[in-house]
């Protein structure tokens, strides 16, 4: 198994996305054809994330991950074309408080 802390290259990078890109288009595409059985399938889920014992770790990792998000984007927004987009989400994370 590849170390996940050791990233990945670019070509794999892409490959991942394109992957996750059409599971996310089969979901819609199935909720547009047939909203009956994406709702069935949906609702067979176990949705982790909503687990109320779970929560104080839920929690600690979106602060976390905002922090790291809020750092990546001050970072890079003047680095990319669309960087006032950038500022507007910075911004608006800083606001976020803990729930």
């Amino acid at each position: 198994m590849a170390d996940r802390f050791a990233g990945i290259d670019a070509d794999h990078c892409r490959l991942v996305l394109r992957e996750l890109a059409r599971l996310h288009a089969t979901s819609i595409m199935l909720h547009v054809d047939d909203p009956d059985t994406h709702a069935r399938i949906a609702d067979s889920f176990l949705e982790t994330f909503c687990v109320p014992e779970w929560e104080p770790s839920f929690v600690g990792f979106a602060e976390r991950a905002t922090r790291k998000a809020i750092k990546a984007l001050s970072v890079t927004r003047n680095q990319i074309p669309f960087k006032n987009s950038i500022r507007s989400i910075v911004a608006e994370l800083r606001t976020l408080q803990p729930l």
